[in-house]
């Protein structure tokens, strides 16, 4: 992970500015939300994009003195489960990248939140980030961390294989385990 100073203030403030309080939370789940979700069918349409992917490089931005730092994950695309629309012009297809905005870090012991880990196996649903200046390929996770889960320990990627929710805390009451055949459906 490398750390920073701001790199582009204003779409770092215009991602704070517009909430990007449905990137991350903390461990509890403090953050209130505007939308809970009740099924995966619900987070799934409420989202642009669904992948299964692998997270690399992390970048943390520190953008002022007294806003939250921001966590920006690489994804490589293992495989697209759903896209908001198929009218984009830079359609997000299994090999491509995705970054993921999250608030905080998870190296801060002060205030740990829970942002994807470099070399973690993802089910995301996630949300274009759609501010001026931001690439295609920017995104927020969906409903803060409801829209994160986990793949089980030492699982291969198959039909079987389990993701686990990253936090069973929130209000939200989504399903704490599914598999891959059940996030396609």
């Amino acid at each position: 992970m490398r750390v920073r100073p701001s790199r582009c203030a204003a779409l770092t403030a215009g991602a704070l500015v517009a909430g990007l309080v449905s990137s991350c939370g903390t461990s509890s789940t403090s953050a209130s939300r505007h939308e809970l979700f009740a099924s995966l069918n619900e987070i799934s349409q409420a989202s642009d994009l669904v992948i299964v992917g692998r997270t690399d490089p992390q970048d943390v931005d520190s953008p002022a003195r007294d806003w939250p730092d921001l966590t920006v994950s690489t994804a490589e695309v293992l495989e697209v489960l759903a896209h908001g629309s198929t009218d984009d012009a830079n359609v997000t297809t299994s090999g491509s990248l995705v970054r993921v905005w999250q608030t905080g870090r998870n190296d801060n012991a002060d205030a740990p939140m829970l942002t994807l880990e470099p070399g973690g196996v993802y089910l995301l649903y996630l949300t274009h980030m759609g501010l001026e200046g931001a690439d295609d390929s920017d995104y927020y996770i969906t409903g803060a961390t409801a829209g994160v889960y986990v793949l089980s320990g030492g699982m291969e990627l198959s039909e079987t294989a389990v993701f686990v929710r990253a936090d069973p805390t929130s209000d939200d009451t989504l399903p704490r385990e599914v598999t891959l055949g059940e996030a396609r459906d």
